[in-house]
């Protein structure tokens, strides 16, 4: 589907947070040539992947942990309820049917300066 939206291309950059065994081969194969992958998802097994494909496509492959919860979610929770970081770095909250002209387009145009939080029950 990835492919068919974009031409055959793949996506410049694919972030992949689902944990599931299939996630970061699907996530792979998404990528254009030159593009990005970042594996957030944690997997708790092995998984296959073809560096050889990643190689000669160029793609680069990242991960992140992003936080350790035992230790980052108190601290950052009260700074968001004692500061107003919150509304400094937040550029906007939009719902789930606005995420490609209010979120992933307004990326690209370059129209954001903040994080875009994406609120399903909108």
């Amino acid at each position: 589907a990835v492919r068919a939206l974009t031409g055959g291309d793949g996506a410049h950059a694919v972030v992949e947070c689902t944990g599931i065994p299939s996630g970061p081969p699907t996530a792979a194969a998404a990528a254009r040539r030159g593009g990005t992958v970042v594996v957030v998802g944690l997997q708790t097994a092995p998984v296959e992947l073809d560096l050889l494909d990643l190689a000669l496509r160029e793609v680069d492959l990242r991960t992140s942990l992003a936080h350790v919860l035992a230790e980052d979610l108190e601290p950052a929770l009260r700074r968001l309820a004692e500061t107003d970081l919150a509304a400094t770095v937040i550029d906007r909250v939009i719902g789930l049917d606005r995420l490609v002209p209010d979120g992933l387009e307004a990326l690209a145009d370059g129209r954001v300066h903040g994080k875009i939080v994406v609120d399903p029950s909108r």
